[in-house]
């Protein structure tokens, strides 16, 4: 999905009814930070925190993992995540190494003070205290998401926020020392910056991603910054790009659609960064753009400059594929273009525009001498005669 499929899907999430939905779910969230003030949480009981005993009601982390669920979910983890817990086999409160104290009134006490402070410091924006809270980082977020919607995305799973964030094309937001507080924030900003989204509550943001735009991650989806994006010149099949393995089995087409569209649009996105940086290092001024977001008849994807300040067009195409096995499809428009444009058109190749470092060869504009090129037609527009 590029740009305009995300306007389509914003436009398509209906935001009344979400409300509708989740209006008992808020309200019992509301009930529960009520419930469990600082003041209660300061002072209340083991069986008030701990889960295990098959206490349900009045439970913090029984209520804050299963009650609130659809809130965001950090179920799948065992009771350890919260730190201290009932177990059932040992018939004995377990508590884990961070939070291990003499005893369990003290490691107790410790927990209680930990956690009033971590919501203090969500109220007020502090991050440092945040980070330095011995809480896990699903376990913060649930807390912080749930005392503070406003404020804080139900998103839990840093994994999770790269997928997002990498498919959002937000990559250039991320630096190197960001946490997953920071990543958060690059969301946020994205959606409060969006004219019909900054309107949505938080949760309603979040259940978009994960079910509307761009759905949930697969499990065997790897997701990678750019670091770098590297140019190669020379001979093209003498550059050497290994093919990824490929798994036997039935092909599934509509996949395989999904697939090269995202490839594509990764690919036209890298290359975009490149452009940006080049001319940032020329002290050109003017910044290239992707008219493919909103022309996909032009021809080309991207509007760039020349050393001399010259429009250069350009055409990408992604692939995983090594230079010998690389074919791809070319439009009568992108043909059209590239005998126009002349020695101004490039075709740009991107390798592996998923990884943190990809490569982008310059071809030129080889239709220039379509001896160079083998062009199969594969596809006919039909209309049929009257006659």
């Amino acid at each position: 999905m590029g740009k305009p499929d995300l306007e389509l899907a914003v436009k398509s999430f209906d935001l009344k009814h979400y409300n509708e939905q989740f209006k008992l779910a808020e309200e019992y969230r509301k009930d529960f930070v009520y419930r469990f003030s600082v003041s209660r949480i300061r002072s209340m009981a083991i069986d008030e925190y701990a889960q295990g005993k098959g206490i349900k009601k009045d439970n913090f982390t029984y209520e804050l993992e299963w009650r609130l669920g659809s809130l965001g979910k950090i179920s799948g983890a065992s009771a350890k995540k919260f730190g201290i817990y009932y177990s059932q086999t040992e018939k004995d409160y377990v508590v884990t190494r961070i939070w291990k104290r003499d005893s369990i009134d003290g490691s107790i006490s410790v927990l209680r003070h930990e956690l009033a402070n971590l919501i203090e410091a969500g109220q007020m924006g502090d991050f440092n205290t945040i980070r330095q809270s011995p809480f896990s980082k699903m376990v913060k977020g649930k807390i912080l998401a749930t005392y503070f919607p406003e404020k804080y995305l139900s998103i839990f799973s840093e994994d999770h926020i790269d997928y997002f964030i990498h498919r959002l094309f937000l990559d250039e937001k991320v630096h190197r020392d960001d946490d997953i507080l920071d990543k958060r924030q690059i969301l946020i900003e994205f959606k409060n910056s969006h004219p019909i989204m900054k309107r949505w509550p938080l949760h309603a943001f979040a259940h978009f991603l994960y079910t509307v735009y761009p759905g949930s991650p697969s499990k065997d989806e790897t997701i990678s910054y750019i670091e770098n994006i590297e140019l190669i010149t020379g001979d093209f099949y003498s550059f050497d790009e290994s093919n990824p393995s490929t798994k036997n089995g039935k092909y599934d087409y509509e996949a395989n659609s999904k697939y090269r569209v995202a490839l594509g649009e990764r690919g036209e996105y890298v290359a975009l960064q490149y452009e940006k940086k080049q001319l940032l290092a020329q002290n050109i001024r003017k910044k290239p753009f992707q008219i493919s977001l909103e022309d996909d008849s032009a021809g080309y994807d991207i509007v760039s400059y020349c050393s001399d300040g010259t429009k250069k067009y350009i055409e990408v195409k992604a692939t995983n594929s090594s230079p010998k096995d690389f074919r791809f499809y070319l439009s009568s428009n992108e043909l059209r273009a590239a005998r126009s444009f002349g020695d101004k058109y490039h075709l740009y190749v991107v390798f592996k525009p998923n990884c943190s470092t990809p490569k982008i060869f310059d071809l030129g504009n080889p239709f220039i001498d379509e001896g160079l090129v083998n062009l199969i037609p594969v596809t006919y527009k039909v209309h049929l005669s009257k006659n």
